[in-house]
């Protein structure tokens, strides 16, 4: 598992605590789990704008659980990544599916769009029970019979790819992680402000 964490002393100050009292505990805790939801709506925003994936692959039944939020107590939340990795076919593979023609040199994919498309040679695309896979032939290369080309790998074993974990795609490139918590933050930043005025005024205008 991979995690984002804001806490209280990144939203709020000592004075604004005391100016609340016992209240404070409900103010700053509403204040997270609203930072929290916008945490999870921008992790999945920024994972598509850097990974080739799309959003709709993320928020899909089933995958909801791969990128979710996780309160830890009433002083501090954290958003936990599931460690699972995708397949492969998520990452605009071309063609992520059999049939028709079989590309000469490999299926290519789109895992980060800052580094584009690539190629990876050898590699092909079948159907399993659970839907299509990119599939890497591993064995060691074999002579083929005399006076019928080069040495070739037999058809098996073969190796299933995969891409990046939810987790991986939100931690561990800087700027996605930097902007989700920017925006987490700045969301339980001013939930806590209104929640001050609504406490000490009745009004949150």
């Amino acid at each position: 598992m991979m995690e984002i964490k804001i806490s209280t002393k990144d939203i709020a100050t000592g004075d604004d605590l005391a100016r609340l009292g016992d209240k404070a505990a409900w103010a700053v805790s509403d204040a997270l789990n609203r930072g929290l939801g916008t945490m999870k709506t921008q992790s999945v925003k920024n994972i598509s704008r850097t990974y080739g994936i799309l959003q709709k692959k993320l928020r899909e039944k089933g995958r909801l659980t791969e990128v979710y939020a996780r309160q830890t107590d009433g002083r501090s939340v954290k958003m936990v990544g599931s460690s699972r990795r995708f397949r492969l076919t998520a990452f605009s593979a071309r063609p992520a599916k059999p049939g028709g023609r079989r590309p000469k040199r490999g299926v290519s994919v789109l895992v980060k769009r800052s580094t584009g498309r690539k190629t990876i040679k050898g590699s092909f695309a079948a159907a399993s029970s659970r839907g299509g896979h990119i599939f890497l032939r591993v064995g060691a290369r074999q002579a083929r019979r005399r006076g019928t080309g080069g040495p070739v790998r037999p058809r098996y074993p073969i190796q299933s790819l995969l891409g990046p974990s939810p987790g991986a795609m939100m931690t561990t490139d800087q700027k996605v992680r930097q902007a989700i918590l920017e925006a987490g933050a700045q969301t339980a930043v001013e939930r806590l402000e209104s929640n001050i005025r609504f406490l000490l005024t009745g009004s949150r205008k």
